[in-house]
């Protein structure tokens, strides 16, 4: 009959895609779509008015009613992956900001436990500057610990590098071995 009212089903495919639009682009995107599905909704009706056909009220009120359920619930799906995405952002900035004390600490650590051992090495050559063989020594071992201290350095900026994804980075370029200790100085101490 040309004269009747839509049926009620007759709004659930442009449900779905009010709701994919509004779930899926953005919020101006969603905001047009919104806005034509609302031109539709009425302009039908004026236009089923103004032939003077019948309208069936409840199933244009019905029609209408899925439509702004589809967009409101496609709206909330839309902002609850934006929120998730602000959150997980935030939480990986949060981690950096963590993390950066940490690595400022092995940084001071590192070159105050090097810079230690060359004042010691420093020292002890000085005293034993009239012992050519001891000076050369301690010396030996100043160079020995400023060399890796700036090797360690250099790993760490590499590493720091890396993990912003630097594409010049190789941080297996410096291999990686343990700090030596006081034990490591191989000093006299009595002589000292």
């Amino acid at each position: 009959m040309i004269g009747s009212p839509l049926p009620r089903s007759s709004g659930s495919a442009a449900d779905v895609a009010l709701w994919f639009v509004a779930s899926s682009r953005p919020r101006r995107v969603a905001v047009i779509a919104a806005a034509m599905t609302a031109t539709v909704l009425i302009g039908y009706p004026s236009l089923r008015l103004a032939i003077g056909w019948v309208i069936g009220t409840s199933t244009m009120l019905a029609v209408a009613l899925t439509a702004v359920v589809a967009w409101l619930l496609g709206n909330s799906s839309r902002q609850a992956r934006e929120h998730h995405a602000e959150l997980r952002a935030h939480a990986a900035d949060s981690a950096v900001a963590g993390e950066r004390p940490r690595i400022a600490r092995e940084l001071h650590d590192m070159v105050a436990h090097s810079i230690g051992i060359v004042a010691l090495q420093a020292g002890a050559a000085r005293r034993v500057i009239t012992q050519p063989e001891r000076a050369r020594d301690a010396l030996g071992a100043v160079e020995t610990a400023s060399r890796e201290t700036l090797s360690g350095l250099r790993r760490m900026l590499v590493a720091l590098r890396a993990a912003e994804g630097s594409a010049d980075a190789e941080p297996s370029a410096v291999p990686l071995t343990p700090m030596h200790g006081l034990a490591d100085l191989g000093l006299d101490w009595a002589a000292v």
